[in-house]
C-alpha cells in the first residue's frame, strides 16, 4: 500500500565520489525501484512537497546527510523516497497521513524532510487513532493563534485529541500577545528562546514525553541559517538547534520527527542544507540510543525521593542509569480501579525547588489537565 503514496528517489543525483566507505549513503536502504524497504527497519527518511522547489530542498539535505558518519551503533535506516505530490495540496497530506499511520503501525520511527511546518497538522493527525492524549512538541520561532496556521488547526480540530502543545524556543517580541495568554489558559507549556538559553537541558523535559515533534529552521538565527523564508537576527544557535534534535531522538515516545523551513533558493556556499542535515543526523544519532526508562515499571533502577509540604507529599524518582528526573502526580481519580501516578519528565532543580516548599508549576499545570 505505501508503494502507492511514494516516488521513489533518483540517486544519480548522488556523486559516489562525494561519499567515503563509513558514511550514510553505504549502509542506508533505498527505495529505488518502487518497492518499499520496510522489513527489519526501524527509522525511516520520507520528503515532502509539491514542487520541483521544494523536493530540490528535501534533495540537497539528503545529498548532505548522506556524507556523514554511518555509526556502528545505528539500525537499519531506509529511505523510502518521497510522499507523491497530489492535484491540490489536501491530497498530498491525505497520502503524507496515510504512510505515517502505515509506518507506525510498523513501528518504524519516521524522519520528515518538509518545506513548510504546515506539514506537521499530518503528524499529529497520523496519531490521533492511538490515542486520545496526545502529546505534541514544537520548535518554532513565533506563535500566532489568530491567523491560520497550523497551530491553529491544532487546537481547532475536532475532536480533539491534543493533551498537551509544548512551544519551545518562540521569541515573544515576535509573537502575539493573546495567543500566548490564550495558551497560559490551555496551560500548554511555553519555553521562549531566552529561557532555552539559560538552561538547555530544561528543553529536553517537554520533548522526553512527546509523541511527535516538529521542527521549524525559522527558529535558528539567520546568521547561522540563512536558508528560511523569515530570517531573524536572533534565533537557535546551530549547536543548540543540534542539541534539541538530540533530546528528541532520545525520547523514546516520538515517532515522527519533522524538519521544516529549508529553502534551496537562498542557501549560500549550501551551508543551510549542511546544519540541517547536522541537525537530522542528531536526530538519527540519539533515536538509536534511547533508552527506555520507567520509574513505576522498573523501580530497581531509580532512587525516590519524597518531600512532605503540608498535608501533601510529593515524590521524585531520580534514574541511575542516566541521571534524569521524574515527579509524580497523584492521580485525580486515584480511589477507582486502573488508575496509576502520572509521571511528568523534571529537572533537578524542580526537586530543589520542592525542598523550599515551592510546587513546580508543571506540576500544577498537569495536574490541572487530568481534572478538567
Amino acid at each position: 500500500m505505501l508503494e502507492q503514496f511514494i516516488q521513489a528517489l533518483d540517486l544519480h543525483s548522488l556523486s559516489e565520489k562525494d561519499y567515503h566507505d563509513g558514511c550514510l549513503l553505504k549502509s542506508i536502504h533505498f527505495n529505488t525501484n518502487g518497492t518499499v524497504p520496510s522489513e527489519g527497519i526501524s527509522l525511516a527518511i520520507l520528503g515532502i512537497g509539491t514542487s520541483d522547489a521544494e523536493w530540490d530542498s528535501s534533495n540537497n539535505i539528503r545529498k548532505e546527510l548522506y556524507k556523514f558518519l554511518y555509526s556502528k551503533q545505528f539500525g537499519k535506516i531506509a529511505d523510502f523516497g518521497n510522499i507523491k505530490s497530489g492535484a491540490k495540496q489536501s491530497d498530498t497530506e491525505a497520502a503524507l497521513k496515510t504512510v505515517l499511520q502505515e509506518l507506525h503501525d510498523l513501528q518504524i520511527n519516521v524522519l520528515l524532510l518538509g518545506n513548510s511546518e504546515h506539514y506537521a497538522l499530518q503528524q499529529y493527525l497520523a496519531l490521533k487513532p492511538r490515542s486520545a492524549n496526545l502529546q505534541f512538541c514544537c520548535v518554532t520561532q513565533k506563535i500566532n493563534l489568530k491567523t491560520e496556521n497550523v497551530w491553529q488547526e491544532l487546537i481547532l480540530d475536532e475532536p480533539n485529541h491534543l493533551f498537551n502543545l509544548s512551544a519551545l524556543a518562540f521569541q515573544s517580541y515576535l509573537s502575539e500577545e493573546e495567543s500566548l495568554n490564550a495558551m497560559e489558559k490551555m496551560r500548554f507549556d511555553l519555553l521562549r528562546l531566552g529561557e532555552i538559553r539559560e538552561n538547555l537541558q530544561r528543553a529536553e523535559t517537554y520533548l522526553r514525553h512527546a509523541d511527535c515533534c516538529s521542527f521549524s529552521l525559522e527558529a535558528i538565527k539567520s546568521s547561522d541559517f540563512a536558508a528560511q523564508n523569515d530570517a531573524s537576527p536572533n534565533g537557535l544557535r546551530s549547536e543548540e538547534a543540534c542539541q534539541l534534535a538530540r533530546y528528541a531522538g532520545l525520547s523514546t515516545c516520538i515517532k515522527s520527527f519533522g524538519l521544516y523551513g529549508y529553502q534551496a533558493q537562498f542557501d549560500y556556499r549550501n551551508l543551510g542544507a549542511k546544519l540541517a542535515a547536522q541537525i537530522a543526523w542528531h536526530y538519527i544519532e540519539g533515536f538509536f540510543k534511547r533508552k527506555a526508562e520507567s520509574p513505576l515499571k522498573d523501580q530497581d533502577s531509580f532512587l525516590k525521593y519524597r518531600i512532605v509540604m503540608g498535608k501533601h507529599e510529593t515524590v521524585f524518582h531520580k534514574s541511575k542509569i542516566s541521571n534524569r528526573w521524574w515527579l509524580e502526580i497523584p492521580h485525580p481519580n486515584a480511589n477507582k480501579k486502573n488508575t496509576f501516578p502520572i509521571l511528568i519528565p523534571c529537572l533537578y532543580e524542580d526537586y530543589e525547588e520542592a525542598l523550599k516548599d515551592e510546587l513546580p508549576e508543571r506540576w500544577l499545570n498537569m495536574y490541572s489537565k487530568y481534572l478538567s
